[in-house]
């Protein structure tokens, strides 16, 4: 081994380790570089590469410069090779304690920022994003995030962009309203029929003791009526028990239609929607979610949580109204001919945009009927007796290589980052000392 790496091939391979156990350890994974420093040790690699803390910590602070500059550098490199593109943003901040700015472009989970900054309003929003796209033939038409002030003054007013507003942050003040309450009020409501039902036992056994031991006494006859106003109260306290879990069913129901029927494509048939269709089905279930916070009583704190989340429908319909008027706005830049936009816009697009739904859908028997209806559809739209068996393999291509384009525009949600800030979080704790 020390003749090998006395070699300048062996020389090469400790170094080619080295970078490896750094990039890997301490760069992607935060191991820490203590670690490293025992791999080293146990591997036997201590004999040729030093093993201790600060020899590792000056190789980690080298590699992470060398990480940054080679990421700006291909940004340089590969903006200036870019054609022109709009695309969508997902924005949102999270805390380690310091402020860290998060957007990333959601089609390919790209990190355009992430920065540190001690403040979020709108004013450090513009600038940091500014910087981050000089010299890239960026536009970004559309920002989704949640409602706070500076990221909606941030896409609309600095960037000019369309603000889609995050399901997740909707559904979720739906869930705090109605969702722990009504939980509560099933379990109470659960109890009562078995008291009901104790109840009932205890008095059949007083009265079979009566008759044994006193059969003409009249408390037989108090006994009785009591036993009627028990097993009407059995009765009741039965049904208030069905109607609670029937209000958590609907309320459960109703914020599952949200999620179902926020989009610009049915998934059930795979037709497209108009942004009034979908607003209407969504105004049902906020109407359901309030209809079972008045039958159960909730709390007016509960019911300006729903309001709070209703109150989002707006931009929800604008959302899909902007999908559309973007799609039409690229046909017309595209100079399609009206057979084919109608071909786009009632399969291809729909089709597409049925996969992408997939890829995210939470059972797996949902992405194969998902996946199932999207081939459907294709197989329809490829027909040989239909537009498409008129164009050449080349338009075919392009054309479905723009109604991929167009299926992407719909953005609902920023669970890409979402996610980054979760391994984020989970970075800076593996990192953080004890006072």
């Amino acid at each position: 081994m020390a003749r090998f790496f006395g070699t300048p091939d062996g020389v090469d391979f400790l170094h080619r380790v080295l970078m490896a156990a750094h990039l890997v350890f301490v760069q992607a994974n935060d191991c820490g570089i203590r670690n490293l420093c025992c791999f080293l040790e146990l591997s036997g690699l201590g004999e040729f590469i030093a093993p201790s803390y600060g020899a590792q910590q000056a190789v980690a602070e080298e590699q992470e410069s060398l990480l940054v500059r080679f990421g700006q550098e291909e940004d340089q490199r590969l903006g200036s090779q870019m054609p022109p593109r709009e695309i969508s943003l997902c924005e949102d901040e999270t805390f380690h304690p310091q402020i860290c700015l998060v957007s990333m472009e959601p089609v390919s989970n790209f990190i355009l920022l992430e920065q540190y900054q001690p403040q979020r309003d709108a004013t450090t929003w513009n600038q940091c994003l500014d910087e981050r796209l000089l010299g890239l033939p960026i536009t970004v038409c559309q920002v989704t995030s949640d409602e706070a002030k500076a990221l909606i003054a941030h896409a609309e007013t600095h960037l000019g962009a369309h603000h889609s507003p995050d399901l997740f942050h909707v559904q979720y003040e739906t869930v705090k309203a109605t969702s722990a309450a009504l939980s509560s009020q099933t379990r109470a409501a659960f109890q009562d029929p078995e008291k009901a039902q104790q109840r009932i036992a205890a008095l059949h056994a007083q009265q079979d003791a009566c008759r044994q031991e006193c059969p003409q006494s009249s408390f037989l006859q108090t006994l009785e009526a009591q036993l009627q106003r028990a097993e009407t109260e059995k009765a009741v306290a039965c049904q208030r028990s069905a109607d609670c879990q029937s209000r958590q069913q609907r309320a459960q129901a109703a914020r599952r239609g949200l999620s179902r029927d926020y989009h610009p494509v049915d998934i059930g048939s795979g037709q497209p929607v108009t942004a009034n269709e979908v607003a209407g089905r969504l105004a049902s279930h906020f109407d359901a979610l309030e209809q079972v916070a008045r039958e159960a009583g909730l709390s007016a704190h509960a019911r300006e949580k729903l309001a709070k989340a209703r109150r989002v429908l707006g931009a929800m319909k604008a959302t899909v109204a902007f999908f559309w008027s973007m799609i039409a706005a690229r046909f017309e830049s595209w100079h399609l001919s009206e057979p084919v936009q109608q071909l786009m816009r009632e399969r291809l697009i729909p089709a597409y945009y049925l996969r992408r739904v997939a890829e995210k859908a939470p059972t797996a028997s949902l992405r194969q009927q998902l996946r199932a209806l999207s081939e459907e559809i294709l197989a329809k739209a490829r027909s040989p007796d239909s537009l498409w068996a008129t164009l050449c393999p080349d338009v075919q291509a392009d054309l479905e290589r723009k109604a991929q384009h167009c299926a992407d525009i719909f953005q609902r949600s920023s669970s890409c980052v979402e996610g980054r800030n979760g391994q984020l979080s989970l970075s800076h704790h593996a990192l953080h000392q004890l006072t």
